[in-house]
């Protein structure tokens, strides 16, 4: 006899769109409902031709900025629908 998985937990992901919103508020309350963590994650793609970036330092540096503001946008959302403070971490490269 097998036994049941573990839930570990819900992965959504966020791009600042409209629907993106609506998927975080209901992973939010999802993760909420079921007592498990919630991770909230995005990204944003520097062009590139071949296989070498062709960023500048500062367009990197802007990336990871807009990267910093949807992840805050999305941390905002799930307390709303969490009705309650949240604890995040977050890793950029």
């Amino acid at each position: 006899m097998s036994t049941p998985a573990a839930h570990r937990g819900i992965v959504v992901g966020v791009g600042g769109s409209p629907p993106s919103k609506v998927a975080v508020d209901w992973a939010a309350r999802d993760a909420a409902m079921r007592n498990v963590a919630l991770t909230v994650v995005t990204v944003l793609y520097p062009p590139t031709a071949g296989h070498t970036p062709m960023v500048s330092t500062f367009y990197r540096q802007w990336l990871k900025d807009e990267g910093r503001k949807v992840l805050n946008d999305a941390l905002k959302t799930v307390g709303k629908a969490r009705n309650s403070s949240v604890h995040s971490t977050s890793a950029l490269s």
